[in-house]
This record gives C-alpha cells, structure tokens and sequence, in this order.
C-alpha cells in the first residue's frame, strides 16, 4: 500500500461537507468561529487524519477575482513521489466513490497515477460551483 501520509483530512461524506460549505457561504452567521467549532460542525462530513492542525481558514472569494488556492508545497512533493512511484498503480488512486469511475478505461488509455494526481490538483483548486 502506498504511504498518503501527507493529506490532512479526509472526506467522509462529500454531499454533507458541501452542504456545510454552501450554507456557510450563504449564511455567514453559521460560519465556525473557532478551531473548536470548525471540528465540531465537521465531524460527519471531514476527517482530520495526520493533523497538526490548529486552525481553518474559510476564504471568501469575490467574483471579480480568480482564486486558485495553493496547496503546501512539501505536501504536493510527498504526493508526487507516492503517485510517481513506478510501483503506484490506477488502482492506487484514491477517486471519490460518488464518482464510478471506470479505472479499466483510464488503464486503456495508459494514464499514469501521476498525471491522475495532476489532473486532480489541477481541478480542485480552480474549481468553482460546479
């Protein structure tokens, strides 16, 4: 198995943290005001795993702004080795169940873990209410 020890949450049930986004986008008021709070309005949505973490930041993004959000960089290293690992597999790949993917095409068209693990970077910190 392949180490993913980096990543800092993981999502337990992604129509519920959704929810929880867009209500706190819509509602202010409902926003966690403390770290506290933050886990507790989380704890059936999101995971922390491998967490030093003391904190969350929501940023509210303007519309007349293109946001791309920057993941840590030795996060992105450790993620590039695992998924550029000649070991790593499609099978290795940790899509989201709600997905069905079918891995057996994206083997056909020889798509490595690693572009997988671009492609995925690249979707989710530009993406936008889709």
């Amino acid at each position: 198995m392949l180490s993913k020890d980096w990543k800092r949450m993981e999502i337990i049930d992604p129509f519920l943290m959704g929810e929880i986004i867009v209500r706190w986008s819509i509602y202010p008021d409902t926003r966690p005001k403390d770290f506290q709070e933050f886990k507790d309005q989380v704890k059936d949505a999101l995971k922390l795993v491998n967490s030093g973490a003391t904190d969350f930041r929501l940023v509210d993004t303007p519309a007349d702004v293109i946001t791309i959000r920057l993941p840590p960089a030795d996060m992105l290293r450790r993620a590039e080795e695992t998924y550029g690992d000649p070991a790593a597999t499609v099978d290795d790949y940790p899509f989201a169940n709600y997905l069905h993917v079918d891995r057996e095409m994206i083997k056909a068209e020889k798509k490595t873990p690693l572009q997988l693990f671009y492609a995925s970077v690249g979707d989710y910190t530009t993406k936008e209410c889709e």
